[in-house]
This record gives structure tokens, sequence and C-alpha cells, in this order.
């Protein structure tokens, strides 16, 4: 056999036992997986451009993995952030419906406000007329 070089180099004897022993290991394997010889599995094999339509269609869902548990991960830590703060626990319809009875107490009490302003304004006016009559009497 010849070498790169165009030197000769001796054929080692150990080569055909080699190659006879991969090549039975090779058929050994393929009956195991469920083929009857190199044939039927060369006939069940994807053509190239198939295989690597599928390799790039898979790195394509990985890399989709990897950015939806990215995402994942990320509004998760800003939920956990968010429960943190304990602004409430409490459901939207809950606090809508606090929100109506407070407005209505307010209300309520914004006019018994507005009923004793005016109670203190009539006494002071009165207060007033009875100081002018008391001034008038003396007088």
């Amino acid at each position: 056999m010849l070498s790169l070089c165009g030197k000769t180099k001796p054929v080692s004897t150990s080569w055909p036992l080699q190659l006879e022993s991969a090549d039975e290991s090779f058929l050994a394997r393929l009956k195991l997986s469920g083929f009857a010889d190199e044939g039927n599995y060369q006939s069940s094999c994807l053509p190239e451009t198939e295989r690597k339509q599928l390799a790039q269609q898979a790195q394509t869902l990985a890399d989709e993995r990897n950015e939806i548990v990215s995402k994942e991960r990320e509004k998760t830590q800003t939920l956990e952030t968010e429960r943190q703060k304990k602004i409430t626990e409490e459901p939207l319809e809950a606090l809508k419906n606090a929100v109506v009875a407070l407005a209505e107490t307010q209300r309520d009490l914004q006019q018994e406000i507005g009923g004793i302003r005016q109670k203190l304004k009539d006494n002071e006016q009165l207060k007033q007329q009875q100081q002018e009559r008391v001034q008038a009497v003396d007088a």
C-alpha cells in the first residue's frame, strides 16, 4: 500500500481481521435494531436533504423551547416579586365591591358633615341674634 508521500509501507495483517470483526459487529447491531441486512437499513434511511431539514427544524424547536422556558422563568420571577409586595390577595370583583361600598359611605359622611356645618351656622346665627337682643335689652 502506498502512503501519501509515495513511499511504500507494509500492509498490516490485522486489517482484514479488524475489518471482518467490525463488519460482523455492524451486522449484529443492525439485526438487534430490527433490520435484516445493510440494504434494508439503507433503504430505511432518510435522504440527506430531509435529514438536514429535520435537523434544522429540531434546532428551531429547541431554540423556541429555550425562549419559552426563559420567558416562563422571567414571568415566574415577576409574579413572585408582585406577590412579595403583598398588595392584596382579594379577587378583582371583591375589590370593586369594596370601592363602591366605600364611595357610598364617603357620600353619606359628606352629607352628615354638610348637615352638621349647617347646624353650626344656624347656631352661630342664633347666638348672634340672642347677643343682639341681650345688648338691646341692656341698652
